[in-house]
């Protein structure tokens, strides 16, 4: 059976990204995903250790114990190459649903810029592309599904109006980030 993660923020994923990097403690992983993408979302301490013991069952992370001689033992947390390979697919995909650009599509692009950045643009235009498609669809459609004709086609305006937009956003973004990019 394959692993399908949490609903909502992909939390593996996020663990994962930061893993790859380096094998880490939990705390150590906590701290580090508070810092790092603490502006898009937060994750209790609690709920970090239970993903993390989900992908250590799942076998996309391996756990091994450290002792310490004057403290309990610490779990060092590394990624498996099913993790890996998990968290690439991931990352360099774009999200399907727009809704997902705020908090997702930020998380991969902030991953990839951190382990990968030749990889940012990559994404930045298949999510492009995957929005210019969707908006191609409402606008073919001309209006949603409704008894009222005139809120059928406010509502695909509006849709297709947000993927406008999303696309605007995604092309200032683009140049936001080859900008800075190109300070460091």
């Amino acid at each position: 059976m394959e692993y399908r993660p949490s609903r909502g923020f992909p939390v593996e994923y996020a663990a994962l990204g930061f893993l790859v990097e380096a094998p880490r403690h939990g705390y150590d992983l906590h701290r580090d995903l508070s810092e790092g993408l603490g502006a898009l979302w937060h994750i209790a301490l609690s709920q970090l250790y239970s993903v993390l013991h989900r992908l250590v069952e799942e076998k996309w992370a391996a756990v091994e114990v450290e002792p310490q001689e004057d403290r309990p033992s610490r779990q060092m947390y590394s990624v498996t190459a099913e993790g890996r390979r998990a968290f690439w697919q991931w990352a360099c995909s774009p999200v399907t649903h727009p809704r997902d650009l705020r908090v997702i599509f930020l998380a991969k692009v902030y991953f990839l810029r951190r382990l990968r950045p030749e990889a940012v643009r990559g994404l930045i235009d298949a999510q492009r592309r995957q929005l210019c498609d969707i908006a191609a669809a409402l606008r073919e459609r001309g209006s949603a599904s409704s008894d009222d004709a005139a809120v059928a086609a406010a509502t695909c305006s509006f849709r297709a109006g947000q993927m406008e937009n999303a696309i605007r956003w995604l092309d200032a973004s683009r140049k936001l980030l080859e900008s800075a990019k190109e300070e460091t």
